[in-house]
């Protein structure tokens, strides 16, 4: 029986892959960087591994630390701004299942952007727990952030059913031995997923689903 809901962050609950991918674009190109290809690769990956990665392949000046606080600038600026939209029906969606089950974030954003967004969209009570890429070692496609939302719960993996717009993030959940539920985004639509249980195109697709995920007689499709 599933009892937990673990949706990722970062396009499925909020809008916010565009403010990334610009971003990470702008930030690039200050570096002199003018093939953004590598960008493709970052979703769903833990800050500190998306910047070891651009930093070996593009050979970026500065340490990884320093890399990722000068392009986080950018996204804190954005998000100030107004520009941080929530996915539709998100409220609506989240109204309903919160009377079904117990809800929470397994996100491998950094705390800083996380909380941010959470306090300018005033939604975090929403979520019983909220997991980040600060609170592990390994970000996704790792399995340890959502492994990590299942301990707090004192909940074994098959009682979790994680929620993704990203094909790491699907990934991570099956390696932690949870169903999953995939929710690609106009930046993800076009990756291959890695054998998701449920593949839907929003938030109102996958209430359809979880509303019935408990029944006996439901079908697991790929």
């Amino acid at each position: 029986m599933i009892k937990l809901l673990i949706f990722d962050f970062d396009g499925l609950l909020v809008d916010s892959e565009p403010i990334y991918v610009n971003s990470n674009k702008r930030f690039l190109a200050e570096n002199g960087i003018k093939d953004f290809s590598i960008v493709d690769r970052l979703f769903g990956m833990r800050a500190e591994e998306a910047f070891a990665l651009m930093k070996s392949e593009l050979n970026l000046q500065g340490t990884v630390e320093e890399l990722m606080n000068a392009r986080n600038e950018y996204i804190l600026d954005d998000f100030e701004q107004g520009k941080l939209k929530l996915m539709p029906n998100l409220t609506e969606v989240l109204d309903i299942l919160k009377n079904k089950f117990s809800l929470s974030i397994g996100s491998s954003s950094k705390k800083i952007l996380l909380d941010k967004a959470l306090a300018l969209n005033k939604f975090d009570h929403y979520f019983s727990e909220i997991v980040c890429g600060d609170d592990v070692v390994y970000g996704k496609p790792q399995p340890d952030i959502f492994l990590k939302v299942a301990e707090k719960f004192k909940l074994n993996p098959s009682e979790c059913l994680v929620l993704e717009d990203a094909p790491n993030g699907i990934l991570a959940a099956k390696r932690a031995g949870m169903m999953t539920i995939a929710i690609p985004n106009e930046h993800t639509k076009n990756l291959t997923f890695p054998d998701p249980d449920f593949i839907v195109n929003n938030l109102k697709e996958a209430l359809v689903i979880l509303e019935n995920i408990n029944d006996t007689d439901m079908i697991i499709k790929p």
